[in-house]
């Protein structure tokens, strides 16, 4: 049985909830550890991961899939990852200048003046 075939299957199972419990976890919880910068925090944040992850992995072998793993082994891999850390962990440079607007304005259209 594949998700393909039944993809109605997670509003039936608890992979949905599991799956908004990593959202959670990676929006929030994390996003707290690391902005308060509180060791503690961060640690009970990853033990947390472990059992999110470890109950993801569970049901996505019950579907008869295999969960992806990367070989951090390899450097072609651990670069990649290591590049992603870096861009995602990196916060958008908002010093300077706003950026200027371009295109449509999206609101009210005023009429226009006629000269007659």
């Amino acid at each position: 049985m594949c998700i393909r075939d039944r993809p109605r299957i997670q509003e039936k199972s608890k992979f949905v909830g599991n799956f908004l419990e990593a959202h959670e976890l990676v929006m929030a919880g994390y996003l707290r550890a690391y902005n308060n910068g509180d060791e503690t925090e961060l640690k009970k944040q990853d033990a947390h991961w472990a059992i999110v992850e470890a109950k993801n992995k569970k049901y996505v072998k019950s579907l008869g899939a295999k969960w992806p793993v990367r070989d951090m082994e390899n450097p072609k891999v651990a670069k990649a990852h290591a590049e992603f850390c870096q861009e995602a962990m990196t916060p958008p440079d908002r010093s300077g200048k706003a950026k200027k607007r371009t295109g449509g304005g999206g609101g009210k259209r005023k009429a226009r003046k006629v000269e007659f």
